[in-house]
């Protein structure tokens, strides 16, 4: 390790190097750490811990009962007597795995209850506090715009907010990746101001991927946009491709894709759509889209594991051929899918809301429409990026520079390293301040 390599913790109520949770997110963002010569140390602070499990408070049992009692929901994850119970569990952690090791020079957590709670430890020392996180609860509930937050008992509100407002409180430095979520976070009024960056997350993909033709092989990097990202659109009778995906078909709004398309038809223009895994039974779009006789634009792709090279080399193929990533979500805590597309010169069409503004550079990665915005908004313009080549052209390089400038990890994990050594610099100068 070299002198100016740092030691870090990164707790998570998931494993924090599992590929599958958290979207991948903690993953990645380790892996970048460490690809830059840094040694992560990573905790789950929900495992069980000689065999037993984290055992849930009264109160938290007690609270979520009563909430589905009015048929209410309750998160009890966000709640101060298991946020307590998840932070100790935490710094027990990282003190028996490293008992005998180098100490931390800081903690890092995506969890607002563990920063907001975490104990003295002899491992941390007094090493500074980072959150970092794409989650953030509104300090207003009435203008909440998250489907997974809605129909919550008041009481889970309340819990909620205490967890959120005391994470971001009790911490050095707060990472947050949206300008949405940081300007969240500053109504929460609970850290200094400067303390509170914007941290834009990067692609969930590995540095190398697989080459679609062949995924024995890796794909060179300088191949990943194709050649004739632009040209296709150009040629006469070519159709466009919209690529749709989205685990969650209602919040993702698959319904406005598929009338978009069939908007398109309307208009003589001949769209075909892609999706990543089956819609629901009862989407009522799909059924428009089949009775038409337009069935066979829809292409229906099996779901992909990313930790599969075959899946993966699908995945790439389909961002490689495809001509716009299409997802108009209600919500989003950052859009990691618009940073994949980015990464393939895709440019994407989604609406301007939460997260995805920072995803996606409006204007120039893709374009942004109005929360409101319906199939003939997005049909106006899916139609001029087909009648102007030349700027859907502009729009694939500005989708590439995106990526390498922005929504990438290594890029991430330098300017959170930054965020860091800031942070610890701020404390030994607090130390040097402080009365003999």
């Amino acid at each position: 390790m070299s002198d100016d390599a740092l030691h870090l913790a990164f707790a998570c109520l998931y494993p924090p190097r599992a590929v599958l949770r958290g979207s991948g997110t903690s993953h990645h963002l380790i892996a970048a750490l460490e690809a830059a010569g840094h040694t992560v140390t990573a905790i789950h602070a929900d495992a069980e811990a000689n065999g037993q499990p984290l055992a849930r408070p009264f109160l938290t049992r007690a609270l979520r009962a009563a909430a589905r009692r009015t048929g209410r929901r309750y998160r009890s994850h966000q709640d101060p007597w298991i946020a307590r119970r998840l932070a100790q569990r935490a710094a027990d952690v990282l003190d028996a795995r490293l008992a005998n090791g180098r100490p931390i020079d800081a903690f890092l957590t995506n969890d607002h209850g563990i920063a907001g709670w975490l104990p003295a430890s002899r491992r941390a020392g007094r090493a500074p506090r980072i959150l970092i996180t794409d989650a953030l609860f509104p300090r207003d509930y009435g203008r909440n715009v998250h489907p997974w937050l809605d129909g919550l008992a008041p009481w889970s509100v309340w819990a909620c907010q205490r967890v959120n407002a005391r994470g971001l409180a009790r911490c050095d430095r707060v990472a947050l990746a949206s300008h949405w979520a940081v300007d969240e976070a500053r109504r929460y009024g609970a850290a200094r101001a400067d303390a509170i960056t914007c941290l834009p997350y990067g692609a969930n993909l590995p540095p190398r991927l697989p080459d679609p033709d062949d995924p024995a092989r890796l794909l060179p990097a300088a191949a990943e946009v194709p050649d004739d990202r632009a040209a296709r659109l150009a040629r006469d009778g070519a159709p466009l491709a919209l690529l749709f995906i989205g685990g969650d078909w209602w919040v993702k709004d698959g319904e406005t894709v598929v009338d978009t398309v069939l908007a398109l038809h309307a208009r003589g223009l001949d769209a075909r759509l892609h999706l990543l895994a089956p819609p629901p039974a009862a989407s009522p779009a799909v059924a428009r889209l089949r009775t038409r006789g337009f069935g066979g634009r829809l292409t229906v792709h099996p779901a992909v594991d990313k930790r599969l090279p075959g899946d993966l080399a699908r995945l790439v193929a389909l961002y490689q051929r495809c001509d716009v990533l299409f997802v108009p979500s209600r919500a989003e805590g950052f859009g990691l899918v618009y940073a994949e597309a980015a990464r393939f010169g895709l440019p994407s069409l989604a609406r301007r809301t939460t997260g995805v503004t920072t995803a996606v550079a409006d204007g120039a990665s893709g374009a942004l429409l109005d929360a409101d915005a319906d199939a003939d908004a997005f049909a106006d313009v899916l139609a001029d990026w087909h009648a102007r080549p030349g700027r859907y052209a502009a729009l694939a390089r500005g989708a590439r520079q995106h990526y390498d400038t922005t929504v990438n990890w290594p890029t991430a994990a330098r300017r959170l390293t930054d965020q860091i050594r800031a942070a610890i610099a701020a404390r030994v100068a607090g130390y040097a301040n402080e009365d003999p």
